[in-house]
Parts: structure tokens; sequence; C-alpha cells
């Protein structure tokens, strides 16, 4: 399109398009310079591992990883274009003196090997912190540059273009416009441009991991040379355990019939008519507790949740280990695993708030005290009130006891249809009042299976279950190689017709490796149904510290 041309299509133009035309392209303009400032500019702080660390964006084509006197670790950058990452690594956060040393250090060994077992999942929050600094630093731009374009037309009467034009024509202010605008942009641009580190080398150990183009400058290379062939060999036993148990669960696995039958609970606890449903109006749930951060299991038990038919799964809680900020990777891994299937959590006493915002950023869904419906399944539940952090014992989160908040649940599902509450300790379904209006509460919490068991409160019966722990047993098992406890998962079946409670099927992971699936056990079948009393221990629950008991750290 010649000039002449371009000016008779502008000429065309009515004054309103040109107005539209001029404020697109201003607009579009502005926002690729913001993004590119917020860019070039970003800066973070934020936990890796156990470490604290600062990411800022450079213009070297590589993460290069800085660590102290140790040396760097230099990757590709996964970035487009020019861009690349500084990472430098700092100290762990200083000791504690309140707390006991070895469980510090017990505490930051674990967020090793978390790093080691799943690094890009490590990496899930600092990258999603840095682009959170991208778009804040590029919103404020955008909005200075903005309000400086308003406030020009305003001074100008609306003639800011035909002023900058007359200024640009005076003698000398083109040149000093143009040096100035090139020593700006050289001020930012130039201490990001890195050469590529040279020198780097790649440590043969690490090339059957994910770790096989990483280099390393420094002294971390005779150490890895010293050091990566047992952790390798350990990563690969890890590895090689946990396909070994998805093997097993695709093999003994499958989806469960597709009809059921079962004898509808009176509100004394006998059995009622017989009560068929099929298709649509079965729902199939996966209920999980006490993950710890294991997220070696993430895989596995998507797989099982897949074989075995689920709609959902019912986490009941205790995801996390403390709730710290740095725990927001085991969210991440958790939840990309079992991305194709809705998630609900009722957090637990080693959950946080913070735990909460990122299970509601990865999709689930979080119960907080109001019913929701999930796969055609209505539950109501709530965080627990007590935080307990490693080391540091448990204490209340917020002005309530446990048994205030079973007995506000119990009141709450009176005033709803609720097919099943979850809860994490089992401690909260003790209230005597309101017991029938939820058919079965299911809890987590005490790392070993309580139940189930027919209960008949003043409002009906009411079935209990406390799943054992799913991530691996017991808290002192590590993360790193294969299981040296079983984990249990259980399936719950619901019929959504009458929202009863149908049957439950355990499954377990086994040290071996090996998957195993009970029979079967149908809720109906239970007997003797026995009253609730108002101090119902249910197999020794635990005591609420809002009532002057002690909470352990399970």
């Amino acid at each position: 399109m010649s000039a002449d041309t371009r000016g008779s299509w502008w000429a065309a133009r009515s004054v309103r398009q040109r107005r539209i035309i001029r404020a697109v392209v201003t607009l579009v303009v502005l926002t690729l310079t913001s993004l590119s400032i917020g860019t070039l500019t970003a800066r973070v702080h934020t936990p890796i591992g156990p470490h604290e660390s600062v990411i800022a964006t450079t213009l070297s084509d590589e993460v290069h990883v800085s660590l102290g006197p140790l040396g760097s670790v230099i990757l590709d950058s996964p970035l487009p274009g020019p861009f690349g990452l500084a990472i430098e690594v700092r100290e762990v956060p200083v000791a504690d003196p309140t707390r006991e040393l070895s469980e510090q250090l017990g505490a930051h060994l674990s967020a090793y090997f978390q790093l080691a077992e799943n690094p890009a999942a490590a990496l899930a929050g600092p990258r999603s912190a840095l682009i959170t600094d991208i778009l804040g630093r590029s919103a404020i731009i955008f909005g200075f540059g903005l309000m400086a374009i308003t406030v020009g037309r305003l001074a100008t009467g609306g003639h800011l273009r035909a002023t900058v034009w007359r200024v640009l024509t005076i003698r000398g202010v083109a040149p000093l416009a143009v040096a100035g605008t090139a020593g700006a942009l050289a001020l930012t641009i130039v201490p990001l441009i890195q050469a590529p580190t040279g020198g780097g080398r790649t440590i043969s150990a690490l090339a059957d991991t994910p770790f096989r183009d990483v280099r390393v400058v420094g002294q971390l290379g005779p150490l890895l040379d010293f050091g990566a062939s047992s952790a390798v060999a350990q990563y690969h036993r890890t590895t090689d355990f946990y396909a070994d148990v998805i093997d097993n669960a695709r093999r003994v696995l499958s989806a469960g019939p597709s009809h059921a039958a079962y004898e509808e609970l009176q509100s004394d606890g006998t059995r009622g008519a017989v009560v068929e449903v099929r298709g649509e109006g079965i729902v199939t749930a996966l209920h999980v507790s006490d993950l710890h951060c294991n997220i070696a299991l993430a895989e596995a038990i998507a797989e099982i949740a897949n074989a075995s038919g689920a709609d959902l799964i019912i986490n009941t809680g205790d995801t996390a280990t403390s709730g710290t900020a740095a725990e927001r990777f085991c969210v991440d891994v958790f939840a990309k695993a079992w991305a194709d299937i809705p998630v609900v959590v009722a957090d637990g006493n080693h959950d946080s708030v913070l735990t909460a915002e990122y299970e509601r950023a990865a999709g689930w869904h979080v119960l907080a005290g109001n019913p929701l419906t999930v796969a055609g399944l209505t539950l109501l539940g709530d965080t627990d009130p007590t935080l307990t952090v490693i080391g540091q014992g448990t204490h209340l989160e917020r002005d309530e006891s446990k048994r205030e908040l079973g007995s506000r649940i119990g009141a709450a599902a009176c005033e709803s249809q609720v097919d099943v509450v979850a809860l994490h300790d089992p401690y909260t379904a003790r209230a005597p009042e309101n017991t029938g209006c939820a058919p079965l509460w299911i809890s987590g919490h005490m790392h070993r299976r309580i139940g189930p068991e027919l209960f008949v409160g003043d409002d009906g019966a009411q079935v209990r279950y406390t799943n054992a722990s799913t991530g691996r047993g017991l808290k002192e098992n590590t993360v790193i190689g294969p299981m040296q406890s079983d984990a249990e998962m259980t399936l719950l079946r619901f019929g959504t017709t009458r929202h009863h409670p149908i049957d439950m099927q355990v499954i377990a992971i086994h040290r071996d490796a090996s998957v195993s699936v009970e029979s079967r056990l149908v809720f109906s079948h239970l007997a003797p149904a026995r009253p609730i009393s108002a101090r119902d221990t249910l197999g020794g629950a635990t005591q609420d510290p809002g009532e002057g008991g002690q909470e352990d750290e399970r």
C-alpha cells in the first residue's frame, strides 16, 4: 500500500473511526510495553525446598542457579525467546529457638527429599509467584502510562499529539529525547544480558534422571560425582516401586457394578425395605486422608480412582505437613495428578489457611461449612479448627473447639439434604445431637482404620467411618524409597435417589508394591446399632484442645 493510498484510506475514515483506531493502537502499544518492562524487571523472594531464594528474569537464554560457595547449576531456559532466569539460593531460615533443632532439621530434610522427588512441582510455586510479580508490575506500569496520557490530553486541551510534535520540532529536543530513551533502555536491559556461562559440565551419574541435561560449575561438580550415584539409585528404587504399584492397581481393580441392592436403614438402626439403584443413580467416591505431602503416591491414587470408576475424590485432610508456603507444591503435585477427577477436601490440623488457598487455586472444592454438590453427591464439612506445626505443637486457629465444630456441622446437616459429612478428626462426630440428619460421617486423622460403626441418635441412624492414613501410614516414613508401611483408601458408593450410603471397599497399597482390594461391606448389614453418648470416644479419638485435652501431632 503506497503512502498516497494509506493517506486516502485514513482520510476516508470518520472522526469517530479514527479516534477508535488511535485508542486501540495506543492501548495495544501500552500493553506490550508494560508487559515487556514488567517481564524484564520481575524479581521475587520465594522458598525453594527449605531455602529462601530470589528469582529474577534475565536475557541469558538459560536458568542460572547460584548456590553460593558450592558453585552454580545451569540448564536451558524453558521460557520463550531470549528470556532466562537467575535464581539465587540463599540460606535456610535461621533456627527458631522455641523449637527443637532436631525437629527443624527433620523438616528441612523432608523438604529436600520432596524437592528431589519432584523438582518440577517444587518450582511450580516460585513460577506462579514470578508470573504474579510480572503481571503486577505490568499493571502498575500500564496504569501510570494511561494516567500520563490522560493528564497530557487534559493539559493540552485534547491536542496531545500536536503538542508533542511541536515540542519535538524544536531544535535539539528530538536528539535529546532519543538519547534519553536509549539510555533508559540500556540501564534496564544491559544488566539483564548475561553471557552464557562457560565451563559447565554434566554429571554422568544423572544420565538416566530428569537432571541429565543439568550443567554444574564450581565445587558442586566433585560433590555430585561423589554422592550422586547413591542418590540416583534411591531415585530409581522409588520410581520403580511406584511403577509396580500402578501396574498392580491396573491388574486388580475394575469399575464397580452398575447396579446395587441394599436394605434401607431405619431411624432406629434396623433394616427396612430393599432399595435398588442403577447407572447414574450410583455415585462412587474414593476416600483418602492424611497424605502428609507424600507426593510419590499421587499418580498411584489417580490410577486407583480411574480404574475403580470413581466419580470424585474425597480428601479428609492433612494434605500438607505444616501448612507452610513452602508446601504449596504438595498440593500442586496431587492436583496435577488428579486433574481429571473432581476433588473435595476437608482440611486437617496440618493444613493452614494457605493450604486452603492453594487448594482452591488448584480447582479443588474446599469444604467451609456449607453444603457442596459435586458429581451428584452433596457433602458438608469444614476445616479443622486446630493447626499443628511440626516441632511447635497444636493450637486453635480460630475461636471454635472441635466439639463446637461437630455441633455446628450436625445442625447444618439438618437444614439441608446431605449425603455425607466429611471432617478431618473423628472427635468432631461425638456431638450427640442431630446425628441422623447426615447418614454418613467420614474422617481421618487417626492413621488407623476405625469402623464403620452404626450409631443411633436423636434424629436417626448414622454410619461413622475413619479412614487409615493414605500417605504411607506413619509420619516418620520418608517420601523417598519404597513404602515402609501400608497406605489405605476407601471406595464409598452412594445411592443418590434416596441419599443413602450403600457400601464401602478398602483398597490398600502394601510394602511389596502389591495392591489388595477387600470385599464390599454393605452399610445396612452393620449391627447392632448402639446409642451415641455425649462423650463417645469413637474408638479412642483424640481429645479436643478446646476442652482441656492435648492434641497429638498426627
